[in-house]
């Protein structure tokens, strides 16, 4: 899933990226101390695409890089409202528009 928000999100992001096998969603776990929201279901920036490398799932972010589970991220962005798309990747998690990310 895409976003094409643009900035003006400030939200702190923190976590490890992870795999679902069952429902083939990838899913950022975070690493803040007592954060509300433990599990974040991303909303990637427009353009990326999904990505696999040594059996590793992930994301090619544009003008960010690749990022494969296992990989520590750090960025910002912020809650969306989704109620209009259906995903099973949408019921493990908060929605979280990425607007930034790093390694």
């Amino acid at each position: 899933m895409t976003h094409d928000l643009e900035g003006g999100m400030e939200a702190e992001l923190k976590g490890v990226l992870e795999y679902d096998n069952e429902t083939k969603c990838l899913y950022i776990k975070s690493i803040i101390k007592d954060d509300l929201n433990p599990i974040n279901v991303p909303i990637w920036p427009k353009g990326t695409s999904a990505y696999t490398e040594n059996d590793r799932h992930g994301v090619k972010v544009p003008y960010h890089g690749t990022f494969l589970e296992g990989d520590t991220v750090v960025g910002g962005g912020g809650g969306v409202e989704v109620s209009n798309l259906e995903s099973d990747c949408l019921e493990k998690g908060i929605t979280f528009a990425v607007t930034s990310i790093n390694k």
